[in-house]
């Protein structure tokens, strides 16, 4: 009911969260290989 609200609101919580930049890049080689679309990373 609220996803468009909240999506809109906190955009911030759409991030993939992933400790390394080495982990941020195998998903990102993952997704593309399964074709799975994109996403956005925040590496701590």
């Amino acid at each position: 009911k609220y996803d468009v609200a909240i999506s809109t609101a906190c955009s911030g919580l759409d991030y993939v969260v992933v400790e390394t930049t080495l982990a941020a890049q195998a998903c990102v080689e993952l997704l593309r290989s399964k074709n799975l679309g994109i996403a956005t990373f925040m590496i701590l």
